[in-house]
């Protein structure tokens, strides 16, 4: 194992629940607007883009749920925003990102 590698599990074992899955909902977002900025979209295409994304990301983790309690508060977490994707478009994504 790598220095860094055994670095990031110390911190990853430090972060609460709930920082975790903040993390992990902030990973799901920044992808999807480098995904969206590689792709060139924006407008309508962007927010359709981004809620078929989020979904997708909610159904990987809730097949993983089952074998990790973090992946299933991830899941829970991704599934609850669906909405706000879903209803005020890219703007939410954008703001997940940025999220601490």
């Amino acid at each position: 194992m790598k220095a860094a590698d055994l670095e990031a599990a110390l911190a990853w074992d430090q972060l609460t629940p709930d920082q975790r899955t903040r993390w992990g909902r902030r990973v799901v977002a920044s992808r999807i607007i480098n995904m969206s900025e590689a792709q060139g979209l924006t407008g309508p295409a962007r927010d359709n883009f981004a809620m078929r994304e989020w979904m997708s990301a909610y159904s990987l983790a809730s097949e993983r749920a089952a074998r990790d309690k973090d992946v299933q508060a991830l899941s829970q977490s991704l599934w609850v925003h669906f909405i706000a994707v879903a209803t005020r478009g890219f703007s939410v994504v954008e703001e997940f990102a940025r999220e601490h």
